[in-house]
């Protein structure tokens, strides 16, 4: 798995992971090709992660954060108003 992109303040940001790198192993498992890489993990729980950067090969401890990303959800008024309609057909 290579890395595309870092979210500044993020765990992977704070603790030294960069674009480019590989990451190999996440506490010694091999990371899957899909699907969740640190599942049973919380904020505050300490990770070590295995990469290749320009060549060498590291282990970086990471420790986890919060994540500052928000979820939304979307739901379909049961009698909307005509400006309403006039909004969600224009978005």
């Amino acid at each position: 798995m290579i890395v595309t992109g870092v979210s500044r303040g993020s765990a992977a940001w704070v603790d030294g992971i960069n674009v480019n790198d590989e990451i190999l192993s996440i506490d010694g498992v091999p990371v899957p090709e899909k699907g969740d890489l640190i599942p049973g993990k919380k904020p505050g729980d300490k990770i070590m992660v295995k990469l290749v950067r320009d060549g060498l090969t590291l282990d970086l401890p990471i420790k986890l954060l919060k994540s500052n990303r928000q979820k939304f959800k979307f739901e379909e008024l049961p009698n909307p108003t005509t400006e309403q309609l006039t909004v969600r057909k224009n978005g």
